[in-house]
């Protein structure tokens, strides 16, 4: 007999497969003319979200992970899925690259920008609007699932070895991954971080979002210039799971620290450090649990068909392109679950301008 995974949950209404709000053909979810970079995404949840953003008419999603052979067989998929090329060039790249090598991703950033921009003249999903010059296009949307899951073995069981693997990756390797794609925030005034007060709780600023139609509409995203972070977690951030306690730890850091990276990122918006210049600039962060998808890391750890009443791995999808849409900015830097219903966030927004620490991990007393 499968099990129900119970959590806390924000909205009353919860989802297990995708859904029109979420679905990345509805046109309020389009990324036209984006482009994506996914580590991990090769299989599971990134391969997922991978596929996603396609659908949702990205025009380059760049794949990571380290093993040449299953990146091979996930763009082989995705290409015969999209249609494989449009206006000359791939939209689906990849690059063999493990995130805890910090020269190498900076190498691939480089690559992947070099490369999204050598063919604009031939592509009319890029071309500059008549009487504008053309813009220096850069990657929009970052997807952080790339993990290292170490298991089965108490608190103090691990090797040294583990606790350096499960760190290095789930922590240094994302950020490592998050410097090269929005370099500036190295650079932030320090003065503006403070606010004036370094003892004083650091909130992001908050970036309105002019919506003034339906959650479900299907008008496009309001904020099509916004550069995002989604960093794929796990409830395991917050919940003790037996023997899980290295992975657990090393979420809930990864969580903790977009936290903070966002409420810095919420500064680039009014910075005129930003490299694209000629364009708004919201970045902004958030952490997605993806819900509790079988995947191919999961089977390994020794989950089969009947351990759980399992998600359908398009919920995390769509839920991602939802993400990254501009109707998401008033979640910027919470923790978010993908069965979570949409529409209902957005009608809590009032509710998420006051409470600085709902749907975020904190100390509750």
């Amino acid at each position: 007999m499968s099990t129900t995974l119970l959590w806390p949950d924000v909205t009353k209404k919860i989802h297990r497969t995708e859904y029109a709000a979420i679905s990345p053909l509805n046109p309020a979810n389009s990324h036209a003319g984006k482009t994506v970079v996914v580590t991990g995404g090769a299989t599971g949840i990134g391969l997922a979200i991978a596929r996603a953003f396609l659908r949702a008419s990205a025009r380059t999603v760049v794949l990571l992970a380290r093993r040449e052979e299953v990146l091979g067989e996930a763009a082989a998929g995705l290409r015969k899925e999209s249609g494989g090329k449009s206006a000359g060039h791939d939209k689906v790249l990849t690059y063999a690259v493990d995130i805890t090598d910090e020269d190498r991703v900076n190498d691939v950033f480089a690559e992947v920008r070099q490369r999204i921009n050598a063919n604009n003249d031939d592509d009319d999903d890029v071309k500059p609007t008549e009487g504008k010059a053309a813009t220096n296009h850069d990657i929009d949307v970052l997807v952080l699932s790339a993990t290292y899951v170490a298991h089965d073995l108490p608190a103090l069981g691990y090797s040294q070895q583990s606790l350096r693997a499960t760190f290095e990756t789930n922590i240094i390797g994302n950020l490592n991954a998050i410097r090269a794609f929005v370099p500036e925030a190295a650079h932030i005034p320090m003065a503006d971080i403070y606010a004036g007060n370094m003892l004083t709780p650091l909130r992001p600023v908050r970036q309105t979002t002019t919506t003034t139609t339906a959650p479900t509409s299907t008008a496009p995203s309001s904020s099509p210039d916004d550069r995002v972070i989604i960093n794929i977690t796990d409830v395991a951030s917050y919940t003790p799971f037996p023997t899980q306690s290295l992975y657990s730890a090393s979420k809930l850091f990864f969580a903790h620290m977009i936290r903070h990276l966002d409420a810095e990122l919420s500064q680039l918006s009014s910075s005129s450090s930003s490299s694209s210049p000629n364009r708004p600039v919201v970045v902004r962060a958030h952490s997605l649990h993806p819900a509790a998808v079988l995947t191919p890391a999961s089977r390994a750890i020794g989950y089969d068909e009947t351990t759980f009443d399992w998600d359908d791995e398009s919920l995390p999808g769509g839920f991602a392109v939802w993400l990254a849409s501009g109707r998401a900015r008033f979640l910027r830097g919470r923790f978010v679950h993908a069965t979570w219903d949409v529409d209902e966030l957005v009608g809590m927004d009032g509710r998420f301008a006051e409470d600085g620490d709902l749907a975020a991990v904190v100390l509750k007393v």
